[in-house]
């Protein structure tokens, strides 16, 4: 069977991470509100998709990433993306906490929360390694490219022909139109913590 290259967006600061009064505050004065077009990433949704770019040359997974796609299977705004939310907010809290105490200005605020935006970004488009050179992903993401039969190598101009002729569609004003919400069983300054005291149910 042929590869399906439909994708979705998936958000970098996820939604869960807004519903926090203090959090949402924070990030509408540093100007990053959840649905403008910089708070998603665009991922695949098929994990025989996601696996067989996995498999690819590692220069076929640098132009996907080049064309600012993600590397790793859409989770939506699902429990497996929990450990990041959680994250997200405690790093927001703290900043918050030090915009307070140090009487931050708003540029100071802003690039706080770009900083960690950046980060949390590349961790969105797995762009992130461990020291094994293994692609760092949420278990729920393991367990589905992991178990997923590749039928044919991946083809990155085709999927880079479906990305171009899908967008027209994709996208309002600019704006990438809502992520498609589906259900997820519950998976078994610049942040200086390794991915696995962020993360605890995150792959090492």
């Amino acid at each position: 069977m042929p590869l399906i290259y439909d994708y979705d967006f998936q958000s970098i600061f996820p939604l869960a991470v807004y519903k926090d009064d203090t959090c949402q505050r924070l990030l509408a004065r540093a100007g990053i509100a959840h649905n403008i077009k910089g708070n998603y990433v665009a991922l695949f949704r098929d994990p025989v998709t996601v696996a067989a770019l996995w498999a690819a040359p590692d220069t076929v997974k640098a132009a996907v990433l080049k064309s600012d796609f993600g590397i790793l299977l859409f989770e939506g705004e699902s429990d497996s993306t929990r450990d990041k939310a959680e994250f997200i907010k405690k790093t927001l809290l703290e900043h918050a906490a030090q915009s307070i105490s140090a009487n931050w200005d708003d540029r100071t605020v802003k690039m706080a929360a770009f900083k960690l935006h950046m980060f949390c970004k590349s961790i969105t488009k797995g762009e992130l390694v461990d020291e094994r050179g293994k692609i760092r992903c949420s278990n729920w993401v393991e367990q589905q490219v992991r178990a997923a039969r590749v039928t044919e190598p991946f083809d990155v101009s085709q999927a880079l022909d479906a990305m171009i002729s899908d967008v027209v569609g994709r996208t309002a004003g600019g704006r990438p139109t809502p992520p498609t919400q589906t259900a997820r069983p519950t998976p078994a300054p610049a942040p200086r913590i390794s991915l696995r005291s962020i993360f605890g149910r995150w792959r090492q």
